[in-house]
């Protein structure tokens, strides 16, 4: 083989060849870090793994594409609570369900700008526990809004990586109420944040 032909067959395998518009539909894996929003600076906060899957239906509409998703994560953050009330431990599961709508802005040939909002619910499993006392398992259910900013990388017509920011909002925090006040807490998280890789594939 001439080096010329070398170089070629080199070239073509680092080039995927461009991605093209007939995918209409998503299925994508998330893993991440995230921790409350909202509490005290002085609280001690244990940020925890989240773990989801997307699944999303659209396509091209001139260069955007926009596709409309379901989604569900889980994941888990701790925090200590005030020193006045010892210091109680609180250990949270979080499950999310998630509807809503995204789009892709193309800003290279492969990179694309991630934009998502949606809204659904948040499942809280919560455990308060201090030394000396019986532990409190607490359940509350909130209404959650949902926005989410980031990069994608579509490195192959039918493989993308991406990486975004996402944040959730509880418009109404009742229910989490009873675990701030077991905890000792003056209010309840209106949310979280999280830190997420993404791998999509697109078919």
């Amino acid at each position: 083989m001439s080096a010329r032909a070398a170089f070629c067959l080199l070239a073509l395998c680092a080039s995927p060849p461009p991605a093209h518009a007939g995918n209409h539909f998503i299925l994508e894996m998330e893993a991440g870090l995230a921790s409350p929003l909202g509490l005290d600076e002085a609280l001690s906060v244990e940020s925890g793994g989240v773990v989801g899957g997307t699944f999303g239906v659209g396509g091209r509409l001139g260069y955007p594409a926009y596709y409309l998703t379901v989604g569900v994560s889980t994941g888990r953050f701790s925090y200590h609570g005030p020193a006045r009330a010892g210091s109680p431990l609180v250990e949270q599961d979080r499950t999310e369900w998630r509807v809503g709508g995204r789009v892709y802005l193309p800003l290279s040939e492969r990179l694309r700008l991630h934009l998502g909002a949606g809204f659904g619910e948040t499942h809280h499993e919560a455990c308060v526990s201090r030394e000396g006392f019986r532990a409190l398992n607490l359940v509350a259910d909130t209404a959650t809004l949902f926005g989410e900013v980031g990069l994608q990388a579509r490195v192959y017509n039918h493989l993308s990586f991406g990486f975004v920011a996402n944040a959730a909002l509880y418009p109404e925090t009742d229910e989490l109420d009873f675990i701030a006040r077991a905890a000792r807490l003056s209010e309840a998280e209106p949310g979280r944040v999280a830190a997420l890789l993404l791998t999509t594939l697109h078919f």
